[in-house]
């Protein structure tokens, strides 16, 4: 399911895309078998990282115990 949806954001020519993963894994949850790699499919549908942030880049005691202080942000933009 997520290649679908991956492909038609791309189809449609949504420039840029903005994904926060839930894991550090960044694995989706199909219902049928295992979960995907959610990053890899992204680059297969056309997209390229153009920024990656950590949640708590400016925050060194947030990253040692925050809640999910693994969290990057990724900003992808559409290859022409």
């Amino acid at each position: 399911s997520i290649e679908i949806w991956l492909d038609r954001l791309a189809a449609l020519k949504v420039r840029y895309l903005f994904f926060v993963p839930h894991d550090k894994s960044a694995v989706s949850l199909e219902t049928e078998g295992p979960g995907k790699l959610i990053l890899p499919a992204i680059a297969a549908s056309g997209y390229q990282i153009i920024a990656e942030e950590p949640k708590y880049r400016f925050s060194p005691g947030l990253r040692k115990g925050a809640l999910y202080p693994f969290v990057q942000y990724y900003l992808f933009e559409l290859r022409q």
